[in-house]
């Protein structure tokens, strides 16, 4: 009983952070981490959280919580080369999402971290926006 109010109010959340994100043109992407299967909500600037926080509450009566991430860049990975592709994405688990797409996303934590990627895996192709 108690799983089914709270997949309920799980639903209703993200039925109405989709409507603001839509319809009301915010600057945000939708990640789910492919390690613990978290929604990620990533924004240009910590003023966009608060926006979106005030109008889920005053438009939608829903409260929520940010927890904010420490992460450099998220990039949108593809290669040619199917096995590299597969590869990365079993070396790079834990720093894996998924788009609302269904892309895959590298969530680099450091400048560090992101060379290092794309030294190591030549024929993986970073993306910097979702349009490509």
């Amino acid at each position: 009983m108690v799983s089914d109010m709270v997949k309920a109010m799980v639903d209703s959340f993200e039925k109405d952070f989709e409507d603001i994100s839509t319809r009301k043109k915010t600057a945000t992407t939708e990640f789910v981490n492919q390690f613990n299967g978290r929604k990620i909500i990533g924004t240009v600037g910590q003023l966009q959280f608060e926006v979106i926080q005030y109008r889920l509450l005053h438009e939608y009566g829903a409260q929520c919580r940010w927890e904010p991430l420490s992460l450099y860049k998220a990039c949108w990975i593809e290669s040619d080369d199917a096995q590299e592709l597969e590869n990365f994405k079993k070396r790079k688990f834990q720093f894996m999402a998924a788009d609302k797409e269904g892309r895959d996303v590298f969530l680099a934590d450091s400048n560090y971290v992101l060379q290092m990627a794309q030294n190591d895996f030549k024929n993986i192709r970073f993306h910097f926006t979702s349009e490509f």
